[in-house]
């Protein structure tokens, strides 16, 4: 246990109890000796390798210390597996950690074991390839499996089963699929709704408000995707690194709740750090950020000296200034005199109010809610199972030092829970699609990374 919490007053009593062994990132060998030693007395020491609990749903990278552990206290490895676990209060699903209302008074939580590992086998790609294997296990005796109809196909609900362990979704989703009626994803998404309760299924974006739509697409129905979903999954259907297009940006609304028009156009003007807008790194899945630069004023037009000159207009939600200095032309010639404008008027409370939600508009707007690209998935043709996904990053504390990342760039998303992997020189071979069905699913070329992304080399 993280020393941070093991010298918490009222949890150290009971840790001593038990025989806690405490972690500190600075004495991390004292820990390794502590173990040790207890191994090689013949205690029985159960270590959890991640080092952190999942924020996602899937398990992290799998930390190398309890290699040395069980290399120098000469004890064999015994993979575990906690099934059922997350969706409990004690897992972070829905972004809270023991804060939620608990599904069942009484929560079932079934503990699989595997077979004991030599101490020199049992590296970390070992015992995460058993820890898949006994989680394929696990998903196979659940009794989710009895809701589905035997006489349908039993791919789409597998499918959804795997895709509502992980975490993305929320209560009152709208899950629309862009693919056509029939094909393997239109009916995994219906199947959505059947193991997510509270969920709605459509097959037209008009269908539902864009707050509550997660959209399903492949590379081939991609350009439908309007930018304003709240979700958006892009899922492969033959393995390739070749990275997803960007969803198209949403146009920024004004204050009507109509799309704004477009700035009326002016020669081009002078770069300036307020109105540059920052562009994050696509690839890097960085959030995006900047502002809106507001509309140029169109070039005054000439009118006869004894006319009065009109009011200059002013763009929604600025407020204008006697000393403000029209632009330069640009063209050469020198540029105008200020024109007069309407006296300001005074702020009271109903016109900062205003002022507030035109920038909060603005503010909305200049983000699009799928962020840079679609979450990434790869549906394997032949079986028609969906093997991997990507997920939103999870939100970490600020004095976090580890990071869970839910999506990486080319790669083709995490394994999902309940399918087991085999890392053969040309690629990696996935099986337990099914409960008692010898399918399995080739992607060559292919590996598994530290953190569980599949990465494909070819």
């Amino acid at each position: 246990m993280w020393d941070a919490l093991y010298n918490l007053w009222w949890l150290k009593w009971l840790m001593r109890l038990i025989g806690t062994v405490p972690i500190s990132a600075t004495r991390a060998k004292d820990a390794i000796r502590a173990v040790a030693a207890a191994l090689k007395e013949g205690e029985i020491v159960c270590l959890f390798p991640e080092g952190q609990i999942t924020r996602h749903g899937m398990i992290n990278e799998l930390r190398k210390g309890f290699e040395l552990m069980a290399r120098q206290g000469d004890a064999q490895v015994i993979p575990v597996y906690l099934d059922g676990l997350y969706g409990s209060i004690f897992s972070y699903q829905g972004g809270k950690f023991f804060t939620k209302r608990p599904k069942h008074l009484r929560y079932p939580v079934a503990v699989h074991f595997g077979e004991p590992l030599p101490p020199r086998a049992a590296t970390a790609e070992v015992v995460r390839h058993a820890m898949h294997a006994l989680s394929a296990e696990a998903f196979h005796q659940r009794k989710s499996w009895l809701h589905a109809d035997p006489a349908d196909d039993l791919v789409p609900f597998a499918n959804a089963l795997r895709l509502a362990e992980v975490e993305w979704h929320r209560p009152g989703d709208v899950f629309l699929s862009l693919e056509p009626a029939g094909t393997i994803l239109h009916r995994t998404v219906k199947a959505l709704t059947q193991v997510l309760p509270g969920t709605k299924f459509i097959d037209h974006p008009t269908h539902a408000p864009a707050s509550h739509t997660v959209a399903f697409c492949t590379r081939a129905t991609l350009n439908q995707l309007t930018g304003q979903e709240r979700l958006a999954f892009c899922l492969d259907t033959s393995p390739t690194n070749l990275p997803l297009p960007p969803t198209p940006t949403p146009p920024p609304l004004s204050g009507s709740g109509f799309p704004s028009q477009s700035p009326i156009p002016t020669n081009p003007p002078v770069a300036s750090a307020s109105s540059s807008v920052a562009l994050a790194n696509e690839e890097a899945n960085a959030p995006r950020s900047g502002g809106l630069r507001p509309p140029l004023s169109p070039p005054t037009p000439s009118l006869p000296t004894d006319l009065p000159l009109p009011p200059p207009l002013t763009p929604v939600g600025s407020v204008a200034s006697a000393k403000e200095a029209p632009p330069s032309s640009g063209s050469g010639f020198p540029s105008q005199s200020p024109l007069p404008t309407n006296p300001p008027v005074a702020s009271d409370s109903s016109s900062v109010a205003h002022r507030a939600k035109e920038e909060a508009l603005a503010k909305e707007a200049a983000s699009p809610p799928t962020g840079s690209r679609p979450l990434r998935g790869y549906l394997d043709s032949e079986t028609g199972i969906l093997l991997t996904t990507e997920v939103p990053d999870p939100q970490m504390p600020p004095a976090h030092h580890d990071e869970q990342f839910g999506r990486r760039p080319h790669t083709l998303g995490r394994l999902l829970p309940g399918l087991t992997i085999a890392s053969p020189p040309e690629g990696v071979t996935i099986s337990s699609l099914l409960p008692d069905s010898p399918l399995t699913a080739t992607i060559p070329g292919a590996k598994m990374d530290e953190q569980g992304f599949l990465v494909v080399t070819v």
